[in-house]
């Protein structure tokens, strides 16, 4: 969680996580499966809560790399917005590298040639950016377990 600080950067407020292993399971089943889908819709629900309690004005679900490759991301999708009230958008590997960078600069401008290496649990970015008009990002599904 984050607000905008007043020099229009994000300030980070709360910063937890949850180790679903969405990846994993995608990978061995090429779906999420309900245990799966029950166990992350809790789990961010808990963070729904706990941004709320925070002070959260406004909850945005972001999805990545398992849900671009599940097979039921459709019913993962139905039954976190139907447990939360809240649409999960399901990120582009481009939209999830330079939200990436975005996060890791707190939102301001690169002053010099910037790579960030995100590496998570379902897929890799690389993000190099020189300025802002030359960014150049590969994605690939290796990840942490792999």
């Amino acid at each position: 969680m984050a607000r905008i600080g007043t020099a229009g950067g994000l300030e980070p407020l709360l910063d937890e996580s949850a180790q679903t292993g969405l990846g994993t399971i995608v990978d061995a089943s090429g779906s999420l499966g309900p245990a799966a889908i029950a166990e992350v819709t809790a789990a961010i629900g808990a963070f729904i809560a706990r941004a709320r309690e925070a002070g959260a004005m406004r909850v945005v679900l972001l999805g990545t790399e398992p849900f671009r490759r599940a097979a039921d991301r459709d019913a993962a999708l139905t039954a976190i917005r139907a447990a939360t009230g809240i649409r999960l958008r399901v990120l582009s590997s481009e939209a999830e590298g330079r939200l990436g960078l975005a996060g890791a600069t707190a939102g301001q401008p690169v002053e010099v040639p910037t790579l960030l290496a995100d590496i998570g649990g379902g897929s890799t970015e690389v993000v190099l950016e020189v300025d802002r008009k030359s960014t150049r990002l590969n994605s690939s599904h290796t990840d942490i377990s792999r």
